[in-house]
């Protein structure tokens, strides 16, 4: 069995022509810029190498699929674990608590070994918007530091008070800029670290009954 026979992954959501248009007309367009600016091409270069640092700071794909699955489901887990070791009251400055709350109330459970692993899974589909848009968050706040640490503010204004460079352009190079280097949406990078994770919890065994944690809700125990 291949794995796009199990997953119907063909890459038909990749489009590889997009992105090489775009590279096109990014060449074209830095040139354009660079021929205009003369002697101060050296800015244009300073800035392309600050704006494409600061993206691969802020979203590598490596690292972005590893706080998904390091990190992403940490404070939902976060929650249940003090509400199970009675910390309730720190649990409370969480703002997806009242979310944690009502479901248990709503699916008391007797204590065992997959109590809380059942807890997680179930909130697992509410949770997970709730965390991407927590990491989107940090990400534009990660990229505006990165952005500032390589100069790139003050950069654009150089460029722009050359009177060779327009705002739009500049506009136009990011958007270019994106579409060449991002084929895939960090945001679903992120997303698919968490589901990993949540892929080991539901065969996560008990070590008493050797079950797996997937069975108990096809036992519709949640």
């Amino acid at each position: 069995m291949n794995y796009s026979d199990l997953t119907g992954d063909t890459g038909k959501g990749l489009d590889f022509t997009e992105a090489v248009r775009a590279g096109e007309k990014l060449l074209r367009l830095v040139r354009n810029l660079r021929e205009r600016l003369g002697a101060d091409y050296g800015l244009l270069d300073q800035y392309l190498v600050g704006v494409l640092t600061a993206m691969t700071d802020t979203t590598n794909a490596h690292l972005t699929a590893a706080k998904g699955f390091e990190y992403g489901t940490s404070p939902l887990r976060g929650i249940l674990r003090n509400i199970k070791e009675g910390n309730e009251d720190e649990a409370r400055y969480h703002p997806f608590y009242p979310q944690v709350k009502a479901y248990i109330d709503a699916h008391p459970l007797l204590e065992d070994a997959f109590h809380y692993d059942l807890y997680f899974l179930g909130l697992f589909a509410e949770y997970v918007p709730f965390a991407i848009q927590e990491y989107m968050d940090e990400c534009n706040n990660e990229l505006n530091e990165h952005l500032q640490e390589e100069n790139v503010l003050q950069l654009r204004e150089a460029l722009q008070s050359s009177n060779a460079v327009t705002a739009d352009e500049l506009h136009l190079l990011h958007s270019l800029i994106s579409r060449v280097f991002t084929w895939v949406a960090p945001s679903s990078i992120f997303a698919q670290g968490m589901v990993d994770q949540m892929m080991l919890t539901l065969i996560g065994q008990d070590e008493e009954s050797d079950g797996h944690l997937f069975q108990r809700i096809l036992d519709s125990e949640i």
